[in-house]
């Protein structure tokens, strides 16, 4: 059903959300171990711009940390190995939260994609794109930057939970052209599968959370200096639960 790219990933398509199959069975996918790529989501020339304003807001503003409330700002933080996270890495981090303004209005341009990764997660597609005071979950865009010389995640888990099945980002540098070494993984069957390779700008990933993944380090040889911002981008869109929520589980590293 799905054009198969090699053995677990696929091509997702264009088509998917006017078929409920379709839908039914990209799910089954997700749900089984399966990555799907979802082609040209994003225009080239929007995830430029993104960047580029991402950047310019990062040379004159200092990062900061807020915990996820309903009053929380839009926000940018360093994870330079951050003693609170729960998944060691090393990135910068740029935060939108639904209640706050942006200049690109980023929860009603990108609405379709949050709604399909709740689809493809069985949930209501509008889960958590509206909050209240007695909502347990959210939904964020992060974007992230990994810096070349030494940007990274280590392996780890997602929760699967009431809030999503599905993982869902967005792909915002070429392999080969903004990085060369390093990048995202997804481990399948004992193997590093390094997803992006597959991809370009604008794409869409979805895989399951609990699939073991991370991001092996940036082009690790070159100088890092992170105001140069010469590395890799890539977008989250999540379901997070608030802070003050204890009923569903953290990330786990491996």
């Amino acid at each position: 059903m799905f054009e198969k790219i090699q053995k677990g990933v696929y091509n997702l398509p264009l088509d998917i959300s006017n078929s409920s199959s379709n839908l039914k069975a990209a799910h089954n996918f997700i749900k089984s171990g399966e990555v799907l790529i979802f082609r040209n989501a994003v225009n080239k020339n929007l995830v430029n711009s993104i960047k580029a304003h991402l950047i310019a807001l990062g040379r004159s503003s200092y990062p900061n940390y807020h915990a996820i409330s309903t009053t929380a700002p839009n926000f940018h933080r360093l994870n330079d190995e951050d003693e609170r996270a729960f998944v060691k890495g090393r990135f910068q981090q740029f935060n939108y939260f639904p209640w706050n303004q942006d200049y690109f209005n980023f929860f009603k341009r990108f609405k379709f994609i949050f709604e399909l990764k709740n689809a493809l997660s069985d949930l209501p597609i509008n889960f958590a794109l509206e909050t209240s005071s007695n909502s347990e979950f959210t939904a964020k865009l992060s974007f992230q930057f990994y810096p070349a010389g030494g940007g990274y995640l280590v392996k780890h888990a997602d929760p699967v939970d009431k809030h999503q099945l599905a993982i869902c980002t967005l792909v915002m540098s070429n392999y080969g052209e903004h990085f060369n070494s390093g990048g995202t993984f997804m481990e399948m069957d004992g193997k590093k599968v390094f997803v992006e390779r597959f991809c370009k700008e604008g794409d869409i990933i979805f895989n399951n959370a609990q699939i073991p993944h991370g991001v092996d380090k940036i082009d690790e040889n070159h100088y890092m200096n992170w105001l140069e911002y010469k590395g890799r981008w890539m977008g989250l869109f999540a379901n997070n639960k608030f802070s003050h929520v204890q009923s569903v589980s953290d990330s786990i590293a491996l």
